[in-house]
């Protein structure tokens, strides 16, 4: 052990949640009550967003302990990221490309996924900073960059190959992994 080590200023924030002596901004979003309709525009559910970001980032400054959170609603701003994220789905513009794919109904585009995540390996990772170690490293398939000197080439280019996994299952995978002490979660994959 480092007797000199400090840790660094900049994580205060990061590290009391992993302390959990604060809650994830995930569960601060639950609080947030948004109501929208399913039936609207993305504009229109983007506009609702940008109006709870604010009242998200009040309450995340009001909060200084668990004690703080306020209980999850019915209709939340984590709610309609979920949303914006299902509609996005169905016309695909997550990245750069745009190319408008209904991955949702099981067309794909550029990058050549759907709308299942799969994974080709998951694990905690010793090989990180030292205030992110052990790091629950995920590592998924499918990846829209072509790189020409990918490390990781074998799974970005086969966006099939991985296994299939469930939002769900991925919690509880990440829940899971934090109970043998990981302390952050790391998604590799610039696509969504």
């Amino acid at each position: 052990m480092n007797l000199n080590y400090r840790e660094p200023i900049h994580l205060s924030r990061y590290l009391k949640v992993m302390r959990d002596l604060l809650p994830s901004q995930f569960l601060i979003s639950r609080s947030v009550s948004v109501d929208f309709n399913k039936d609207s525009s993305i504009p229109e559910l983007w506009g609702l967003h940008h109006d709870a970001m604010k009242s998200f980032r009040e309450r995340m400054e009001r909060i200084s302990s668990m004690h703080d959170l306020p209980p999850p609603v019915a209709s939340s701003l984590l709610d309609l990221k979920v949303e914006i994220a299902n509609k996005i789905l169905e016309n695909c513009h997550f990245c750069e490309r745009r190319c408008r794919a209904d991955r949702k109904h099981k067309k794909t585009g550029y990058c050549k996924l759907d709308a299942v995540s799969r994974y080709s390996a998951e694990f905690l990772h010793q090989g990180e900073e030292p205030e992110l170690v052990p790091s629950h490293t995920i590592f998924f398939t499918g990846c829209n960059f072509r790189c020409a000197y990918c490390q990781n080439w074998d799974i970005s280019q086969a966006p099939c190959s991985g296994t299939p996994i469930l939002p769900q299952e991925l919690a509880m995978t990440i829940t899971l992994r934090r109970a043998y002490g990981s302390r952050n979660v790391n998604f590799v994959t610039p696509t969504p």
